[in-house]
């Protein structure tokens, strides 16, 4: 059963497409060269794990500089004392206990978080006005969000009009996007470094653009790039739960055992890519639930032989290209005639 598992999961994250890359960057601009640069930050921020990291950084340094001039958000370092931290260890303590036989390296991997959770490495946004969960935690582990804003920020300078007199196709978008990127985050006394073939010729931007950036989507909730960034993550959210919360009803609707893992700032999820667990006949093997994408996800970078990513299409939920029937019911023998129902969908 592993191998047929590993199998899947090689073919999942093997196959091409690029629709997911498309569709935040389609819903947030019109103009073809503003989607061109948006889909190349896209996939150079989802392939490039430093850059979320920096990012993510970054806006702590900014939020903690700034805190007494933001008054739409606070920050909380999380401490093992902290009740969303309680939680977290507690969730955590059973992935290691349940988890370690199938994904060796997860011992590792949780043990770097409980470092980090000990060191004070983890912020939590909250909301000022009703001290409830705030989207701003979503932003460093969402490549299209940021993407959106960094295109934002561009095409309000009239930057990315004035590249796209100068470039030739679609693909030439990347690297001078990339060289973009870089330069936000760590910018050389506000001047581009060279670049090749005049792409940046007589464009001008702020000699600190994450402070413009961080300026307009924390502290001026009605700027464009406060209202776009905020809208996928909104939607980002809203759309995993609600996928989440089919499958699972799946599960129940089958009969099949598992531990929900996904809800805001869960550390399992957060940290290690899994949104639950299900009981196979050999035992418990986490699963990544996608939305549509079929991109490479953190879940497989754990080392587990044997890891499910599923995703919704024409009518079902899919592993790999096998159906959720033909894979639970037929291949492993796990569904149970009778509904049963469970308390545990994800809130």
């Amino acid at each position: 059963m592993r191998e047929i598992i590993k199998s899947i999961i090689k073919e999942y994250t093997q196959e091409k497409r690029v629709d997911w890359i498309k569709e935040h960057c389609n819903d947030a601009f019109n103009e073809t060269y503003d989607r061109n640069f948006c889909y190349a930050a896209t996939k150079i921020i989802k392939d490039d794990y430093r850059l979320q990291e920096n990012f993510s950084y970054l806006i702590n340094r900014f939020v903690d500089k700034y805190k007494e001039e933001i008054n739409t958000i606070k920050w909380e370092t999380l401490t093992s004392e902290h009740d969303l931290a309680k939680k977290g260890l507690e969730e955590l303590d059973w992935v290691m206990k349940n988890g370690k036989k199938l994904c060796p390296e997860i011992g590792q991997n949780i043990r770097k978080i409980l470092t980090d959770l000990n060191n004070g490495m983890y912020v939590f946004y909250v909301d000022k006005n009703t001290g409830e969960y705030h989207l701003l935690n979503r932003l460093d582990t969402n490549y299209s969000a940021l993407a959106v804003m960094i295109t934002e920020y561009f095409r309000s300078y009239d930057a990315i009009y004035a590249m796209n007199l100068r470039i030739k196709s679609a693909k030439g978008w990347e690297e001078p996007v990339k060289h973009l990127i870089n330069y936000i985050i760590e910018p050389k006394s506000g001047k581009m470094l060279p670049f090749s073939d005049d792409v940046f010729k007589d464009i001008n931007f702020d000699e600190k653009p994450l402070k413009y950036i961080f300026d307009n989507l924390i502290k001026n909730l009605e700027s464009k790039i406060s209202e776009k960034t905020y809208k996928v993550l909104k939607n980002v959210r809203e759309v995993g739960f609600e996928t989440e919360r089919k499958f699972i009803k799946e599960l129940e609707k089958h009969g099949i055992q598992y531990e929900n893992f996904g809800r805001d700032y869960g550390l399992v999820d957060r940290k290690l890519g899994i949104d639950l667990f299900v009981k196979l006949n050999s035992g418990w093997y986490p699963v990544q639930v996608k939305s549509s994408e079929r991109e490479q996800t953190l879940i497989t970078k754990l080392g587990c032989r044997g890891a499910l990513v599923v995703y919704p299409d024409k009518g079902t939920f899919w592993v790999g290209n096998i159906s959720f029937e033909q894979f639970f019911c037929e291949e492993l023998n796990l569904c149970k005639e009778s509904e049963i129902s469970s308390d545990k969908t994800n809130q």
